[in-house]
């Protein structure tokens, strides 16, 4: 679907006007450009701006699947997304990556960096020994993008342990991987985020809790490592209650940077899930959060229809598009 124009797509036996949708939305309600700063510091947190309605982003590897790649930006815009992240962008091309987030005005907030060989079953390379020059690379890939798409947060993940590895060599692996990397991201200005991954998901990841990314922060010490926080890996790790789920946000805060919605048991939606994600929000948001909540569970219908609960934070929801094949 061609998106710098009005482009018709079909919306189970409709024809809808997504593209002209995305640009009156935009412009009757213009929030700021690419171009313009996405974020700050102010003191060690990592600030999107103060604002009364938080910022939601809407995860492209997660919402709006129904499209090719290319076309998911449009969606989320016609969504009255006013943000984005994609974990893997390296599909696309840099230069129509940009194009699509400036058409769209978009800001781009996160991605993953040197995740291996993700079809393979690689799920990042800065604990895996052996691997550190294809970490290094991957990093320098990552910064490219990052750089070039209004400085995003990077998340280097762990990755699985390989059977039988030494959990010692892991450890130093990934300080040193993380150390090099802290070091190589300051000198564009940029930072990154470590996210605990539930051993009920990734048995074999060695970053399970926010204590040990906190652990780790103190140790490297750099200034631009922080945390990233699911809710999904929450539940599984500490309990099903959102009163742990609250606990983690606390202990986190110091160094909590960007959060994402979902739930167990299987990434649900706010609407599936049955959690009150409002009063989760207005939590964190009480504790001193002022980054993001970025949509990153799997939709039970279309992308479109998931995103009722979000209509107070000013997502509204379009038709959605028939599935002709499932990305």
């Amino acid at each position: 679907m061609p998106c710098g124009r009005t482009a018709k797509v079909r919306f189970f036996g409709q024809d809808h006007k997504i593209a002209q949708a995305a640009q009156v939305h935009h412009s009757e309600n213009l929030i700021g450009s690419q171009n313009s700063s996405i974020g700050r510091f102010k003191g060690d947190r990592f600030q999107c701006g103060i604002m009364e309605t938080p910022l939601i982003a809407a995860s492209l590897r997660w919402l709006f699947t129904e499209w090719p790649l290319a076309e998911r930006f449009c969606a989320a815009a016609a969504c009255g997304f006013r943000a984005v992240d994609l974990s893997l962008p390296y599909e696309l091309p840099l230069p129509e990556l940009r194009e699509s987030l400036l058409r769209h005005d978009l800001r781009f907030l996160y991605l993953l960096a040197a995740p291996g060989d993700w079809g393979a079953g690689d799920r990042g390379l800065a604990a895996v020994p052996g691997r550190q020059e294809e970490f290094r690379a991957g990093m320098h890939e990552a910064i490219r993008y990052a750089s070039g798409l209004g400085r995003p947060l990077i998340h280097p993940p762990a990755g699985n342990l390989p059977e039988g590895a030494d959990s010692a060599e892991s450890a130093h692996v990934l300080f040193e991987n993380l150390r090099w990397a802290c070091a190589q991201a300051s000198e564009h200005g940029l930072r990154l985020v470590l996210e605990p991954v539930c051993r009920r998901d990734f048995p074999k990841y060695p970053i399970n809790t926010v204590s040990q990314v906190i652990d780790l922060a103190e140790r490297i010490g750099a200034a631009n490592l922080g945390i990233v926080l699911d809710f999904h890996h929450v539940q599984w790790e500490h309990g099903h209650d959102m009163a742990r789920v609250h606990a983690e946000l606390l202990r986190a805060m110091p160094l909590l940077w960007y959060v994402q919605i979902a739930f167990a048991p299987d990434r649900l939606g706010p609407d599936e899930a049955g959690h009150d994600v409002h009063a989760t929000i207005a939590e964190a948001q009480r504790l001193g959060y002022s980054g993001a909540f970025s949509c990153e569970y799997r939709p039970a219908g279309s992308s479109p229809a998931s995103l009722r609960w979000a209509d107070r934070y000013g997502i509204r929801v379009i038709p959605g598009r028939q599935k002709e094949t499932q990305l």
